[in-house]
This record gives C-alpha cells, sequence and structure tokens, in this order.
C-alpha cells in the first residue's frame, strides 16, 4: 500500500471513529507536561513539618501510573520508600510519619475517597492532586494542601497533570533527585515523538508498526520489574483506547513461572494468537538484560512474533516517557485500525453505574 493511500485511509478513519478528538489531546502531551510543571511551581505547598518515613501515592487506574513514576523516582534516588495503594484501604502501618499522595483526576473515584478518609483517620500527612469532586471537598473541609488540575478530558489521558505538580514538589524538598529530570531533554523528546508519529503523516512510523503488529494478537508486555510501570501503561493504555485484551509481566519473576507456559504456546495454536513485546531500558540490571535475551529466543522456537523497543534519552524521566508516550500513539492507532472510538469506555461505565445502584 503506497504512503498516499495509507495517508488517506488513517484520515479516513481518524475522521469516523475519533469522535471525541482523542488524537489532539495525545498531539498536544508537551503542552500539558510544560503547563502542569508551571503548575507545580506555582503551588503553595509547605512542607510537613514531621520526618517522612514513608511515601504512599492513593489513586486508581490512570490517576495513579503518575505515582509509579513517582515510585521509580524515589527508588533511584534512595531517599525514602515510595508505594501506590489501589485499594479502597491503606497499610495498616501507616501513621503521622507516612505522607500519602491522594491521586483521583475526576475527585470522586470510589476506592480513592475510601483511602483518602483511611489516611484521614490513621493521622497521616496529606496532599491531594485533583480537578475537582469529593477529594477536592474532603482536602478544603480538612485544610490539607491540595492542587486543583484542569479537569475535562479521559484521566488516561493527563499524566502530566497527575504527575508533574507533585513531582515539582518532591523535588524542591529535597526527595527526588533533580538530576533524574531534565526538563529541556523531557520537552524536546515530546516534541520530536509527536511528530514523528503523527499518524496522519504519509511515513510509516514506529507507532504505526507497532500497532500493525498488535492487529489479530493479544499482546503481552515484559519489561524489567524496575520498569514495572511502562509495562502497566501499555497494558492500560491498549486496553482502555484500543478494547482489546494486553497483559504485562516483569522480569525476573516471569523466569520462575510464566516461562514454563510458553512450551506448550504453540501446540495449543496460540502463536497466531499472541504477540510479544520486550520494552526495555539501558540501565535494566545486566541479569536481566541476558535473561531477556535468552527468553526472547525461547519464545522465538515457538513462532510467536516477538518485538523490542528500547528506551532513548540520557535522564531516567526522559527515558521512562519515551515508551510511556509511544504507548499513546500505539493504543490511538490500534483503536482507528480496529475501527474504535478511543475515548468511550462503555465496560468501565456499566461497572461504575451497576455499583452505584448497590452502594454497601
Amino acid at each position: 500500500m503506497s504512503g498516499a493511500k495509507m495517508n488517506m485511509n488513517m484520515s479516513d478513519r481518524i475522521a469516523k471513529f475519533d469522535q471525541s478528538n482523542m488524537l489532539d489531546l495525545i498531539l498536544h502531551f508537551r503542552d500539558q507536561v510544560k503547563d502542569a510543571v508551571g503548575i507545580g511551581k506555582k503551588a503553595k505547598f509547605s512542607q510537613p513539618g514531621q520526618q517522612i518515613s514513608h511515601i504512599l501515592v492513593v489513586g486508581m487506574g490512570g490517576s495513579a501510573i503518575g505515582g509509579n513514576i513517582l515510585q521509580k523516582l524515589f527508588t533511584a534516588s534512595g531517599t525514602v520508600p515510595c508505594n501506590v495503594i489501589r485499594d479502597y484501604r491503606i497499610p495498616a502501618w501507616a501513621n503521622q510519619n507516612t505522607l500519602v499522595v491522594v491521586s483521583s483526576f475526576s475527585g470522586n473515584t470510589e476506592e480513592t475517597v475510601s483511602a483518602y478518609e483511611s489516611a484521614i483517620s490513621k493521622g497521616c500527612s496529606l496532599v491531594v492532586c485533583s480537578s475537582g469532586g469529593k477529594v477536592l471537598q474532603m482536602a478544603q473541609k480538612e485544610k490539607h494542601p491540595f492542587v486543583q488540575i484542569p479537569g475535562g478530558r479521559p484521566p488516561r489521558t493527563a499524566l502530566g497533570y497527575l504527575l508533574f505538580p507533585v513531582l515539582v514538589q518532591f523535588v524542591k524538598w529535597g526527595m527526588i533527585k533533580s538530576s533524574l529530570i531534565d526538563y529541556t531533554e523531557l520537552f524536546t523528546l515530546l516534541d520530536e515523538m509527536a511528530e514523528e508519529n503523527d499518524p496522519r503523516n504519509p511515513d510509516e512510523s514506529v507507532a504505526m508498526e507497532t500497532a500493525k503488529a498488535c492487529m489479530q494478537h493479544i499482546p503481552i508486555f515484559y519489561t524489567s520489574s524496575e520498569m514495572t510501570v511502562i509495562g502497566m501503561r501499555w497494558k492500560g493504555q491498549i486496553c482502555e483506547n484500543s478494547k482489546i485484551l494486553a497483559y504485562n509481566n516483569v522480569f525476573p519473576e516471569m523466569n520462575h513461572n510464566e516461562i514454563a507456559g510458553w512450551q506448550r504456546a504453540a501446540a495449543m495454536e496460540l502463536n497466531d494468537k499472541l504477540s510479544v513485546f520486550f520494552l526495555r531500558d539501558r540501565d535494566d540490571h545486566p541479569r536481566v538484560q541476558k535473561r531477556m535475551n535468552i527468553v526472547r529466543e525461547l519464545i522465538s522456537q515457538s513462532r510467536t512474533p516477538v518485538h523490542q523497543i528500547d528506551s532513548h534519552g540520557e535522564t531516567l524521566l526522559t527515558r521512562m516517557f519515551s515508551l510511556i508516550y509511544l504507548a499513546d500513539f500505539v493504543s490511538f492507532n490500534l483503536a482507528m485500525l480496529c475501527g474504535e472510538d478511543p475515548t468511550p469506555i462503555k465496560n468501565i461505565d456499566y461497572l461504575k453505574s451497576s455499583l452505584a445502584q448497590d452502594t454497601n
């Protein structure tokens, strides 16, 4: 198929299926990040007076991914431990020396509201990031520090707003090393990726090639355990935007269980139904890199399609976003190829409406 014909085809698909203009939100992600950094710099947060021994980020879905990025940055900084809680309650050990970041784009996420109440009952220090809703009302009532971010978009497209205002504070407080972040490099990367992966361009992009590799397959994303957030983001974006099942797992843990399951992949004729993607970073542990090479060869022997995508950039945050941002384009392209509007999430809406009928 010629480049011009492919371009016209995709442009027609975008006009037909992208009814809520998600592509525009994806292409302008750099602007969102820049705005979010500015919001963070203007926020009047005071560093907690008591000694903080642990960070908890509570949130669900797209609102929690920023927490996982923070978790990785805290781990690399070596200051205090950080965990992400995707549940109704926070751990029993949480106390006044625990700083809880409440992250809910809508402000009404059921699990997050409950976890917020749990944190209040335990006397934790609190910071809230939301566009409104119950959690913002609670923050105002309890006089907890909060940052109000712009609303009016799907939470999974608001990663910049949900991450950077809080990240700016942690860097300011010396809890995350500034050397892990280079905003100039990050902005340049996001600009370049938006230009290279715009699906309306006639040239085949990495994002389009990857989306085609997912067509008629269930994608499986493998990362190192240190980059778990990358695989989680890819799985989440493919499921929500493209409306197809996707899964992720991590090295080296999968070497102790899941690897055995590949033995019968060909016999079960799964090789025609699965597509495997290794999402790799230069700082993955050397033994993990060796394990990935071996497992990639093993899976290839089952005649299952195997692909590798490497991060790029110098600083950790830039390398993470080189893979995270690519997932936005891949999942959008896949939605277009499948004839799906990427914005509506009918099954999630059905679940929420059903739960609302029974609040017990």
